[in-house]
């Protein structure tokens, strides 16, 4: 039987425990960076609304200014809605209904849900996922005619993530990634898909591009091509623009294929 030399196990121990040190640190960061957002200023006199939920994607973790995350560019392009965000950082699936049920209002135009990147690195189970989702999406679907679900970018391809641990998390990805987009319309919602198959991914491609100085959350730069894929696949426009959609155009891909 082979056995590796003793200096190579340190080494990987080592490396190890730095990755790990790094992970703790970026998620203490994130936090931080979450309790400084501030809140889109209030339009109560407005009739419309878009509610969004989930993970610290939809809190805008990254992003260098409130005005880049998602809810900021909602903010600025549908400047008749209120904009208003339940998500918090760390939320699973499972948080859901519990940010639905502190929603202030009964009715939105639109809800956008940002979920799964805390259920694939902490090992949701799958049936568990599964069930729990269908539960939110249908509880969502009491409040809006418009539910769009996202999810994050392939966590395997996140420069915070060494293998082989990046090698479960690409199939945890995929696995949840299907999961979603099998749910999704069976519960009268769109799903928006972030996650690519290794060979097929451009945030892995281009990291210094898309993963912010933490190596998990997005850059402004991310952050923009995922509002713009966002809205056109989930069709938000139709559902919130007083302009006809035929004068929008988006030509965003994901892939470099």
């Amino acid at each position: 039987m082979m056995r590796f030399p003793r200096w190579i196990g340190q080494a990987l121990l080592w490396t190890a425990c730095a990755r790990l040190t790094l992970f703790a640190a970026a998620v203490s960061t994130a936090r931080r960076a979450a309790a400084r957002v501030p809140l889109q200023p209030p339009r109560s006199a407005s009739p419309c609304a878009l509610l969004l939920l989930g993970d610290s994607l939809a809190v805008g973790i990254g992003a260098r200014s409130p005005a880049h995350t998602l809810s900021g560019q909602l903010f600025r392009e549908f400047d008749h809605f209120d904009i208003e965000c339940r998500a918090a950082v760390g939320a699973r699936v499972d948080d859901l209904p519990v940010q639905l049920a502190l929603a202030s209002r009964e009715h939105y135009q639109a809800i956008v849900i940002c979920i799964g990147g805390n259920d694939i690195v902490r090992a949701t189970p799958l049936p568990s996922f599964r069930e729990q989702l269908a539960r939110a999406l249908d509880l969502c679907a009491q409040r809006s005619v418009c539910v769009v679900v996202a999810n994050c970018a392939n966590l395997g391809g996140a420069p915070l993530f060494f293998w082989p641990w990046s090698r479960w998390l690409d199939k945890r990805s995929l696995q949840i990634r299907q999961t979603m987009a099998r749910l999704c319309p069976a519960h009268r919602a769109r799903f928006v898909n972030f996650c690519l198959e290794p060979e097929r991914d451009i945030f892995r491609r281009h990291p210094g591009r898309y993963f912010s100085s933490d190596g998990i959350h997005p850059t402004n730069y991310a952050y923009r091509l995922c509002y713009l894929h966002l809205v056109r696949r989930g069709r938000l426009r139709e559902h919130l623009s007083p302009l006809p959609t035929t004068l929008w155009k988006s030509n965003v891909r994901l892939s470099s294929h």
